[in-house]
């Protein structure tokens, strides 16, 4: 194979990942209004993780999973609440142990998230291949 068909087919890959990408961050910008921030698209992706997991989450276990401040943290899980993407409940006497509780429009928000993400890689895989 020559070093020029190679050179192109190199080229058609990185353009197609490329629209993958875009096409993704298009959905986000779109889809995920209260993750406008790293820390809001990040404790999307944790509270879809322990969706997947089937894993409760605390309010203490977000602050200590995420790389920011707890004051950051917080003010974003407050977006949440207030967005209806998920509720803040249990343990009135000892707030450490509340529970970050998905409603159903975070649970379809996520299901559709990765739908896409799947669906895109394996467009790309299929292109790359």
């Amino acid at each position: 194979m020559s070093e020029q068909i190679r050179e192109s087919e190199e080229k058609e890959k990185i353009k197609v990942f490329a629209q993958c990408a875009m096409d993704i961050r298009k959905w986000e910008d779109s889809q995920l209004h209260l993750c406008t921030t790293r820390i809001g698209y990040d404790l999307f992706i944790l509270i879809g993780q322990s969706i997947q997991t089937e894993t409760r989450l605390t309010l203490k276990e977000v602050c200590n999973s995420l790389r920011y401040s707890d004051r950051g943290i917080r003010i974003v899980v407050e977006q949440f609440v207030n967005g209806g993407w998920c509720d803040i409940v249990g343990h009135d006497q000892d707030k450490r142990f509340r529970l970050v509780v998905p409603t159903q429009q975070l649970i379809d928000k996520f299901n559709a998230y990765e739908a896409l993400v799947l669906g895109s890689y394996k467009q790309l895989c299929s292109k790359l291949n």
